[in-house]
This record gives structure tokens, C-alpha cells and sequence, in this order.
């Protein structure tokens, strides 16, 4: 058994862990069992080591030296010399900036005000016309890349864009995350570039706070593992659950019943995601058992440094400089122009389109009572995340919860309310029918745009 993760100290790995799964978070942060490395682990660490070599002084690996030797789970031995490990990097090196100019393996802290910090390594970072925060991936195929639209909700890659714009006077920064294939004899790699701007990652940030919070409420509950909410999706990610049959014994039917909850809400939460410019997190926003989600205390450090930037006027644009090579595909573009339009000299120069403005997003429409005609969210499954969370934290259903400031109905609307300004819905079918419901009803129609009653 490993030791328990020191309080209040998070990172990007423990923010995904707990998306995926709760318990499986729990049992490896809170409880201290992590489980066995992954084999190829190693591996990784060792080319993230080669690669921090070559850019802080163009170092390069070579020899036939044994450099590491990896031990599959079925007890093969794999051993990489240094002229293997050479061969994995090399379709990447063109794809770095030049040995010693970027900032390598930069260490770093973001205060979170009450909650703590989160800290995490920079593989490297330097400035083009935007900051660009890159990491290296190793991995046995290309197509396990995230997509650009992936990373910008990634929790590393936001936290990432966090901390580069924190260091910046820049409205926006550029995500570089470089993939290698770790087979000598097949060498590949993988760029993927996303640019978040300073309203977007001020966004993310907030849903990462929000994990954060529920992380830390989780923590200090005083759970079991067993007490704990899982996800019976993840028990066969990456290989399967190390704490599957051991930590955490889920029978046959608690996976079954497992699968189809977590699968149902899922699909019915991404079918509800509609406002372009809304930043909604891949998961089920914080729930059971998550203590302080509903209501977020104000003035983490992080995030008020963010929002102070936004408020400011964007910097004055500066003079563009121009490279030679920018030059050379700039008048390279002019010549293939120029063949063009003497191939077709009839032709008639196209006309330029003003580009057309992005619909403003409505807000929701709740149906009371009433059949939706587009994707939704059931009332009922909000009404479980935040009825869950006020009991995580008062020790009690909402309704048990003596009478204060207007009774217990009152508490459970501000806290909706709170949690639907923290998770822009989709729209929203409340049936009547249920205590919850009537309680919020008030408060969830002050919110929508539209209100349909019916049967």
C-alpha cells in the first residue's frame, strides 16, 4: 500500500481519475493504493528524459547500450538501447523549438485560495506570437491522440493554458502536445496544436475548481471506499481497474446497474449540450457525495488572477515581425496565384464573403409538465447531484434541515440555482410530481428563457 496523497495538493491526473470514476480517486489519493505501474510507464519516463536533454543542449541518445528494459504483464522482457530510443524521437525533433530556447520540465504551483494548490510539470514552453505550453506523449498507437476539440477540455491542457497565462500579458496561449509511437522499428509522431483564449480557459478553470471541490469534500467525509460513488464505465479503461475484485468489489449486478445509470445520464448529458460558447465539462458534473459543489466559496487565487485579466483592455497590438520563411511562403502563395489566373484568364476573381456572425446561444426552455421536443436533462438527475451534495455537507436530506432563511425548500433553490449558473443546461423536463420539483420550480423558471406547462 502506498501513502495517502498529501491533503490539498491536486493535479491534472487526480482531476481526471476523479471524472472517470470517484472511487477509483478515492481509494488511490484518500486511501493510498495506486496499483502497479504500467509497464510501459518506465519507458515514458525515460524518453521524457532523452527529450528534456535535447532541448536544454541538443543531447542526443545513441549506442547499442542497453538504456531500459520494460517487463509486459504476461513476463516478456523488451530492452531499448540507446540507438532505439534515438529512433523513436527522431520524427519529433523537427517539431521542437531549437535546443535552449524553450523553458524545460518547469515545475509549478497554482494557488488555489481555501482549496490548496495544484502542481504539475511543464514539459516545455516558449513564446511565438502566442505563449505555447507543450507535453510529451509516448504511446503504441497514433490514433490514441486526443483531437484538438478534446484538448482544450482536457484538464492538463487547461491547466496548462492556466499557468502560461498567468505568466503573460497574451489573451490567448497554444497547447503542443507531441505524440511518439514507441516502437523503434515503426517510428511515428503526432501533432496536436489547440489555442484557448483567456475567457475560455477562465471557464475550464472554474469546472476544474469545481472537481476540486468535490475532491476535497470526498476527502474530508469521512467515507469508505465502499461508501464511495463509482463508475462502472471506467472498470475497463486503460487496461482495466487495478482496484477491480480488490479495493473495490463490485458484484455482477452492481456493474450491470452500474453501466446503465453512468451510460444513460452520460448520453443524456452530452445530448443536452447546446450553446456553442458554453464550456461543458466531457463528465457528469460534480456529484454524489461531492460536499461543497453547489456553492463555491469566491477569491481562489487562480481564478481571480484570471478574471482580473479579462477585465482589463486587451494590449496594444505590436508590430508583427516577419521571418524569412514567412517571406518565402508569402511570395510563393503570390506566384501560385499568379499561375493560376494567366491558366484561366476568363475567370472572375472571386468575390469576398464577410464572414457571418456566431449565433448568440439562447438560454433553456423548461418543460413542466410537458413532453420536450429537443435533447434534455431531466430535473430529477440535477435534483440528485445537488440534493446529494447539500446532505454530503449539512449531514442530512435537505428536507430534515431545520427551517433557515425561508426552510429547507429555500436552501435546495439557491443551491439548484447556484449549480445551473455553474453548468449552463441544456433544456430542462421537471415533473410535479416529485417534492424536489415543486421546491425548485420557482428558481429553475427564473432562470429559463422559456417555460412550456402542459399536462
Amino acid at each position: 500500500m502506498t501513502k495517502p496523497s498529501e491533503p490539498d495538493r491536486y493535479s491534472a491526473t487526480q482531476v481526471s481519475v476523479f471524472r472517470d470514476c470517484r472511487r477509483k480517486w478515492f481509494v488511490g489519493w484518500v486511501v493510498g493504493v495506486r496499483g502497479p505501474q504500467n509497464a510501459y510507464a518506465a519507458l515514458g519516463e525515460r524518453i521524457h528524459k532523452v527529450l528534456r536533454a535535447y532541448l536544454e543542449d541538443g543531447t542526443l541518445p545513441g549506442g547499442d547500450q542497453i538504456e531500459i528494459t520494460v517487463i509486459k504483464p504476461n513476463g516478456q522482457e523488451i530492452s531499448y538501447t540507446g540507438d532505439d530510443l534515438l529512433q523513436i524521437i527522431l520524427p519529433y525533433l523537427g517539431e521542437l523549438p531549437a535546443p535552449g530556447v524553450a523553458k524545460v520540465e518547469g515545475f509549478f504551483e497554482l494557488d488555489l485560495g481555501g482549496l490548496g494548490t495544484m502542481v504539475g510539470y511543464i514539459d516545455y514552453q516558449f513564446d511565438e506570437d502566442v505563449p505555447v505550453v507543450g507535453d510529451h506523449k509516448t504511446t503504441s498507437d497514433l490514433g490514441w491522440a486526443l483531437k484538438p476539440a478534446e484538448l482544450v477540455e482536457d484538464p492538463q491542457g487547461v491547466i496548462y493554458a492556466v499557468k502560461a497565462l498567468e505568466e503573460s500579458d497574451a489573451q490567448e496561449v497554444e497547447l503542443r502536445w507531441g505524440y511518439v509511437r514507441r516502437d523503434p522499428k515503426k517510428p511515428g509522431k503526432k501533432i496536436v496544436k489547440a489555442r484557448m483564449s483567456l475567457t475560455d480557459t477562465t471557464k475550464s478553470w472554474q469546472n476544474i475548481l469545481q472537481d476540486v471541490r468535490a475532491m476535497k469534500a470526498l476527502r474530508e467525509s469521512g467515507c469508505e471506499p465502499g461508501q464511495v460513488p463509482y463508475d462502472a464505465t471506467a472498470c475497463d479503461k486503460y487496461g482495466g481497474c487495478p482496484h477491480r475484485g480488490n479495493t473495490c468489489r463490485l458484484s455482477p449486478m452492481d456493474r450491470m446497474k452500474g453501466l446503465s445509470a453512468m451510460l444513460n445520464l452520460k448520453e443524456r448529458m452530452k445530448a443536452a449540450k447546446t450553446a456553442p460558447a458554453a464550456v461543458a465539462p466531457t463528465q457528469p458534473a460534480p456529484a454524489q457525495g461531492a460536499g461543497q459543489a453547489v456553492n463555491p466559496p469566491e477569491g481562489q487565487s487562480a481564478l481571480a488572477r484570471l478574471k482580473a485579466r479579462q477585465a482589463q483592455p486587451a494590449p496594444a497590438s505590436q508590430p508583427v515581425q516577419t521571418t524569412a520563411a514567412q517571406v518565402d511562403k508569402a511570395m510563393g502563395e503570390v506566384a501560385a496565384a499568379q499561375i493560376v489566373a494567366a491558366a484561366n484568364p476568363t475567370a472572375k476573381p472571386a468575390k469576398a464573403r464577410a464572414p457571418k456572425a456566431a449565433p448568440a446561444p439562447d438560454g433553456f426552455t423548461l418543460y413542466v409538465n410537458a413532453a420536450p421536443s429537443t435533447p434534455y436533462t431531466l430535473f430529477a438527475e440535477i435534483a440528485k447531484v445537488v440534493g446529494d451534495t447539500i446532505e454530503t455537507e449539512k449531514g442530512t436530506p435537505y428536507r430534515l434541515i431545520p427551517d433557515l432563511y425561508g426552510g429547507a425548500p429555500a436552501l435546495f433553490a439557491k443551491a439548484v440555482t447556484d449549480y445551473l449558473q455553474l453548468n449552463p443546461p441544456g433544456d430542462i423536463v421537471m415533473d410535479l410530481a416529485s417534492e424536489p420539483a415543486r421546491d425548485a420550480l420557482d428558481a429553475v423558471a427564473a432562470l429559463a428563457s422559456k417555460v412550456v406547462r402542459g399536462f
